[in-house]
Formats: structure tokens, sequence, C-alpha cells
């Protein structure tokens, strides 16, 4: 009977010492802190890097910053990295509390709202009505954290855009302790956001050690540069090799290059149904690919036009993608090229799919270019069907030779002055290749490149492997322009001008290319620049080949050519 009562006090005291140290799922970290509220969710125990950024978070707090952005691409581990720095300082702060954006943040103020009336300390008239009307229980739970001795930070994850929670972020005073953590992927509108890029090689190779569990490092710096250095895909990698005791890194690689598409279909469902792979995901319940289509369903129920450019931009190199290329392309799809094309950048940039070239901006260049991530541009290539791909690149065939369409000099002076639109044509080119979209456009295109190498590059190698490349073509092509195929075969004969091999055969060739071009451009007036360098063309080829006379020939005709000309404006 004694032992039984003495076993009822014991138990008393315990249920005591635990109503007054635990309310509300309150918690005190050591016997002399003071009372903590946090929902700070489970960490992730293979956390990587970044320590760097999480110094920035801290040095920007320290040196008064009251709202901090984190902004980046999806999957690149903006929420990981708040965690982290929460965990990391939650001792410097007497409430912590974590807020997903893309729920009710009323909702979830309210939790914090209710462990707040459960304080000791919190006077009965001070407590937050949290039944109120919305607007009205934000005043209420806003001017708690405006006059509160306590030190708090709150944490507003996946800001689709910084208009659509001002509202929630309490008003910054003198007298307010606290601090505000946005993770975003859209920039527009924070002052001095930090951007997170993607893992160093070193930082992807560590993660991908922790998660499969090995020490041999051997492909593993493939793998990261495969899947771009990319946190949420590295992780999906990782979970998927440990998960199949059999699949090697190297097996992987090759499905992920083969059959991508199925491996993402397969890796989402693994991560739906395996609570393991939950946890080793590090609380990210997509894949990569299925988050970027969420943000594509978004994309086009906010704009068409952005959608539409989005995937044309996918064929594209995905760095420095003009605005006027952008522009050109909306007025072809019935478009304003101003008003429409502007609003849908915005939307584009809103949604991370574009961020601005910030390289260029900072060193007071072109500041309208645009660079979409690679994963972006992989998964957009991945999704659209034969048809979409070759319609898309027939439209950009046509609107880039529009752009750049004149004389050799002006083209020239054109890709000195922006040579990005190298690296786009060389990417088109090669898509329209690949799925043999072979006309008119792509012969033009790859007509301009030629020309480049020729007269600025001056690199022979680049310029007649372009030449063999576009006389293959022309076998494919049908209805090529004729002054476009004049053109190339102009430019053919200065291709082979160093050269002075071949026979009878190859030099009655040149004479057909001859002929053809100089009857096309004397048909059409406009063309006189054009007729005049394909005389210079044949005048250097003759010369090269010792046959004086032509070489003369054609100088006498151009020269004449050229009087009568200037005798005529």
């Amino acid at each position: 009977m004694i032992l039984t009562d003495c076993f009822r006090i014991i138990i008393f005291m315990f249920i005591f010492i635990l109503t007054n140290n635990f309310v509300w799922g309150e918690k005190i970290e050591n016997p002399s802190s003071i009372i903590k509220i946090s929902n700070l969710p489970s960490l992730n125990d293979h956390f990587t890097g970044r320590k760097v950024i999480i110094e920035q978070i801290h040095n920007g707090f320290e040196k008064g910053d009251y709202v901090i952005a984190l902004v980046g691409f999806l999957g690149i581990g903006k929420t990981q990295i708040a965690r982290r720095f929460a965990e990391q300082s939650k001792s410097d702060y007497d409430i912590v509390w974590f807020v997903d954006a893309r729920g009710s943040i009323v909702d979830q103020l309210r939790g914090l709202a209710a462990l707040i009336n459960g304080l000791s300390d919190t006077a009965q008239e001070k407590k937050i009505n949290i039944n109120a009307q919305p607007s009205n229980f934000l005043e209420q739970i806003h001017t708690f954290l405006k006059l509160t001795p306590k030190k708090w930070l709150l944490i507003l994850d996946n800001v689709q855009e910084r208009g659509t929670i001002l509202d929630y972020i309490p008003p910054r005073t003198t007298t307010s302790r606290g601090k505000v953590l946005i993770t975003t992927r859209s920039a527009i509108g924070w002052e001095h956001p930090i951007r997170i890029g993607n893992f160093s090689q070193q930082e992807s190779i560590s993660l991908l050690k922790d998660i499969i569990q090995t020490t041999n490092e051997e492909h593993l710096d493939e793998l990261a540069a495969l899947l771009f250095n990319h946190p949420l895909s590295l992780a999906q990698a990782g979970c998927y090799i440990r998960k199949y005791s059999h699949m090697s890194v190297n097996n992987y690689m090759t499905l992920f290059t083969n059959r991508r598409k199925d491996l993402w279909e397969h890796e989402e469902i693994m991560i739906k149904e395996d609570e393991d792979m939950k946890d080793l995901q590090g609380n990210y319940q997509m894949t990569g690919s299925t988050a970027l289509r969420l943000s594509l369903e978004e994309l086009k129920k906010r704009s068409p036009l952005a959608t539409k450019l989005l995937y044309h931009s996918a064929f594209l190199n995905n760095n420095k993608i003009s605005a006027d290329l952008l522009s050109a392309l909306s007025e072809t799809f019935g478009y304003d090229p101003i008003f429409e094309c502007n609003d849908a950048i915005h939307h584009l940039t809103k949604l991370s799919l574009f961020e601005k070239d910030r390289v260029t901006s900072q060193h007071g260049q072109d500041n309208s270019l645009l660079n979409m991530h690679d994963l972006t541009q992989v998964i957009l290539l991945d999704t659209q069907s034969l048809e979409e791909k070759k319609q898309a690149i027939d439209t950009n065939l046509t609107v880039l030779t529009q752009m750049l369409s004149g004389g050799w000099d002006k083209l020239v002076k054109e890709f000195i002055r922006r040579p990005y639109f190298l690296a786009h044509i060389e990417s088109l080119c090669a898509h329209a290749k690949d799925l043999k979209v072979i006309n008119g456009s792509l012969i033009e295109l790859m007509t301009y490149l030629l020309e480049y190498h020729m007269y600025h590059t001056r690199d022979q190698i680049a310029y007649e492997k372009l030449v063999q490349e576009i006389d293959s073509l022309l076998k494919e092509a049908q209805n090529i322009p004729p002054l476009i195929l004049a053109r190339f075969y102009s430019d053919r004969v200065y291709a082979r001008s160093p050269s002075i091999r071949g026979g009878e055969k190859f030099n009655k060739g040149v004479m057909q290319d001859y002929e053809y071009a100089i009857q096309i451009f004397q048909g059409d007036p406009d063309q006189i620049e054009e007729l005049f360098r394909a005389y210079m063309n044949f005048a250097q080829y003759s010369f090269l080949k010792g046959n004086f006379e032509k070489s003369k020939y054609y100088l006498i005709t151009n020269d004449s050519q050229l009087k009568q000309e200037v005798f005529l404006a």
C-alpha cells in the first residue's frame, strides 16, 4: 500500500514537471534557457555543403537586414538551406516558425498563435484570438511580434512572388526583435537576394557518397556533371542507386542518357511509395522533372505565350537568349512583340524558368539577355513530341534567318557584336540535322556561319568542314531559294581557294558554281554587293590555280560592274 502511494506521488511529480516545462510543444534547450517555440521539420541527415550561403544569411541578419530572400531554381536546395540555418541558429531565437507559402499561411500562423497563448508569460489581455477573421487575426499576431521582447525567426518557404506574401510579413519597427527568411524562385522585388546555384563538383560527390553509402568516388564526378550538379537530381539518383543494389553508377548514367523520361517516371513512383526513399530524399516529395512540370502547368494558366517561348527556346543555347529574339518569336505567333512579349518574359522570370544574365548586366553590357537552367532545357526537350519539336525548330530557323538577313558584311559585324547568336545557331542547326528538318532556312543559317569563319576567324578547317556539311544537306533539301544557293556557291569557291587540289572534274564544278551564282546575282539589282563578292571569289580561286588570265578577267569584269554601278547611282 505504501509502495503504491509512493508510486502515485512519483507519477504526479513527473506529470507536474512535464506540464511546467512543455506547453503546446514548447521545449527547454537547457535548464537556464527560456521557453522555446519551434515547428522545424525533421533535419535532412544528408545535407551537404552550403556553408558560405549559411554564413551570408547569418551575416545579413547580423548587419541589420530584416528580410532575406533565398532565390534559386527549383530543386536547388533553398528549403534545405533555410532549415539548416534555422536549426543551427535556433539557440539565438525564442520563436522559430516555418510556414509553407503553398498552403494557407493564416492557418499556419494560427498554430503559432495557439502556442504563444499557451506561454506562461502571455497575459490574458494579450492573448491572440485565433478564431478571429483573417485580417483581424493578422493584425493581432503582427502586434504581438512587433512588441514582444522575444527574438523570433519567421521562415516563409516556397513563395511564388513577393506581392503575394507582403500582408503576412510583420511590419518592421524599432522595437521588433524578429527576422524573416524567404525562399522563392523569383528575385523580382527583393532587396539584395541571395542567389542559390548548383552544387560544386565536390559537394555533388559528397552528397552522392553519403546517400549511396560508398567511399568509392569512381565515376561520381561524371554522374555529377551529367546531372548538372543539381541537388534534387543528385538526391534522386543517389536514392535510385541505393535502392537497387545491383545498379552501378555507370548503369544509372546509361539509363539517364538513353531512357531519361522512363527513368524519371520510375523514380517518381519509387519516391511516392517507399517511405525509406522519402527520408533519403531529404524531405523532397517529387523528382526534379515533376517539380518542373508543375511549374509548366502554372505557366500555361498565366501566359500561353510564355509557354510557347519557353518550349521554342529549348532548341537554342540555354545561355544569353536575347529579348529581341523572343520578341520576334512572339510576333510570329501573332502576339504583340512589345507588351505581350514583355509580360510573357515577366512570367518566365517570376517562375525562375528564365533569369537575367547577371554577368553581362554587371559589366554594363546588354541587360536584356536571359538564361535557362540546364535541367529546364533537358526536360523541355523530353516532354515535346517529335512533331512539336520539328515545328518549333522550323519556326526558330525562320525567325533567326529573318533577324540576321543581309549582306555578309552586316552579318559578320552582328556576330562580332553579339557572339551568343553563334551558339544559338549552332545549337539550333544541330537539332535540325538530328530531326531531319532540312530546308532553306537551315542552309541559310549554316551559310551565315560559313561566312563568319571565312571573313572573321579565318579558320580554314571550320569553313571547309561547313562546306562539306552543307553539300551533304543539299542532297536532302528541297525548294532552296536560288539566292541562298548562289550565295553558298560563291562561298564554296572561296572556301576552296586556299587549296589548288582537284582535277578537271573539280574545276568543272567550280565553273558551274560560278555560272549559277553570277546569273542569279546579275538578275537581282539588290544583289550587287554579292555579285562583286562572287567575282572576287572566282578571281582569287583562279589566281591560286595559276590561271592569271582568268583571274584578271574576273577583276576587270568586277571593276566594270563597279563603275557602272557608280555611274547609275
